[in-house]
């Protein structure tokens, strides 16, 4: 199941002074999405109470113990993600040492935030199909590095009945 939360005006001003960094090195797109990630660290860290970003080169926040990287994409307004769309991890990312990796998509206006599911990261790397720079996925979208990925309905759920700890989800 896909959960939907809405984004604040204060959770985004959040995103933007906690990560007023230009470019991370190797950004696929020279900086230009640095707001949608630091938008889902933000999102998961207000829905996992417990949490506690770290930020680090090899993970985003700590969940009772659980070192995750929080990975999350740019969708378009219009669109709703579906089981059938793929998350990805560029493969010069595959040496972080995280045990988990989170994902999710924001709308592009910042109004959205989908969490999509969870796996381990090796898991992941095991199961996940690698891509080459300029390959097509699925729906076309031309590769811009060597990456993993793997279909949104392979992750794992989120649990809703442990999730009433934390923020119920706007569905």
């Amino acid at each position: 199941m896909i959960l939907k939360y809405n984004i604040s005006n204060e959770q985004i001003e959040r995103a933007k002074k906690a990560y007023d960094f230009t470019c991370l090195k190797n950004s696929i797109t020279i900086g230009k999405s640095n707001i949608y990630g630091a938008i889902g660290e933000i999102m998961v860290n207000d829905i996992f109470k417990t949490s506690i970003i770290e930020n680090t080169f090899d993970y985003d926040i700590i969940i009772e113990g659980i070192k995750i990287d929080v990975k999350t994409k740019k969708l378009s307004e219009w669109v709703k993600p579906n089981l059938d769309f793929h998350v990805t991890i560029p493969a010069f990312n595959i040496r972080q040492k995280c045990d988990y990796y989170f994902f999710g998509y924001s709308s592009s206006e910042l109004k959205t935030f989908y969490l999509l599911g969870y796996i381990e990261k090796d898991i992941f790397l095991k199961e996940s199909i690698f891509k080459k720079k300029g390959e097509k996925d699925i729906h076309g979208f031309v590769l811009r590095c060597d990456c993993y990925t793997m279909q949104v309905k392979d992750l794992k759920e989120f649990d809703i009945l442990k999730l009433e700890n934390y923020d119920t989800p706007n569905n």
